[in-house]
């Protein structure tokens, strides 16, 4: 295992693990989308969520790239994407809502 000096090799494994249960959680939205709309537009709106997903991932890349840049570091930019990531998390537990599988 090749980690920084500073990071024992436990929290990575912490760290490895919760990553691994929460990087499933990228398949909610596509889930909800198809229960929320009427079956006739259900294609645009995964369309338009995997269009704004791509949108989303263009115009963060460089961001990202000037913050390792700016800061000669992956830490602040991985702390902003960990911040980034939890708050969403924290959206969708506090206002998603269930809806039931239709019969």
């Amino acid at each position: 295992m090749s980690l920084p000096g500073s990071v024992p090799p436990s929290a990575f494994i912490i760290v490895a693990a919760l990553f691994g249960v929460s990087s499933s959680s990228w398949v909610l939205p596509y889930a909800m989308v198809a229960e929320a709309l009427p079956s006739n537009l259900s294609g645009v709106g995964l369309g338009l969520l995997n269009s704004l997903g791509y949108l989303g991932s263009i115009g963060t890349t460089p961001l990202f790239g000037a913050l390792v840049d700016q800061t000669g570091s992956y830490s602040l930019p991985n702390q902003l994407v960990i911040a980034i990531r939890s708050f969403s998390v924290l959206l969708y537990a506090l206002l998603a809502k269930e809806t039931y599988p239709r019969s």
